[in-house]
């Protein structure tokens, strides 16, 4: 367990969401979801721009970042989910998932602050974004990975958000030409 201090609680205990022994530059399909600060309702949805930067910045990781990939995005009232696929074949430096969503939060939060200063929109519960973490599930075998991009395109629907398209992005955007060249772990 790793201690985190909080500002005037002092140290918890936070408890690990990665494997210990596994390397998450591996290749491979990850499903991610990235929570917004305090589950905020209002973050994603009802502030168009911050849900245009989300969108932006999640289309440059594979500039960014040349081993990634993005399959699926779907962005939810107040988080977003994503398979993210590595293939080192594309690239020289191997780039760890931790790394890439941090980036990404990173980029994302220096964009909408600036956009709140520029604003001189001054409200402080707005500039905060993510929670602290976020969630991956390593995608094994093919039936798995269609399973998280069912349940990711499905979310909305089943949370009753209307028209889907408002929600969906980058629906199967898979750089190979079929799932078998997806490199999935043993």
């Amino acid at each position: 367990m790793k201690l985190k201090n909080l500002p005037n609680q002092g140290f918890v205990q936070v408890k690990a969401r990665r494997l210990p022994h596994y390397d998450y530059s591996n290749d491979g399909a990850y499903a991610l979801c990235i929570c917004a600060q305090d589950r905020r309702r209002e973050h994603f949805l009802d502030l168009p721009e911050l849900k245009e930067i989300l969108i932006q910045e999640w289309e440059k990781l594979p500039r960014r970042y040349s081993n990634a990939f993005i399959d699926i995005i779907v962005i939810m009232p107040d988080h977003l989910h994503s398979i993210l696929l590595l293939d080192s074949a594309h690239s020289e430096k191997r780039t760890s998932v931790s790394n890439i969503v941090c980036g990404y939060k990173s980029n994302v939060t220096r964009r909408w602050r600036n956009l709140l200063t520029a604003n001189k929109n001054e409200d402080e519960t707005l500039k905060e974004v993510w929670q602290m973490s976020f969630y991956e599930h390593i995608i094994r075998q093919e039936n798995d990975l269609e399973a998280q991009r069912n349940y990711m395109r499905n979310n909305p629907i089943k949370a009753q958000l209307e028209p889907i398209q408002n929600y969906v992005y980058n629906d199967h955007q898979c750089p190979y030409d079929s799932c078998e060249h997806i490199p999935f772990p043993e």
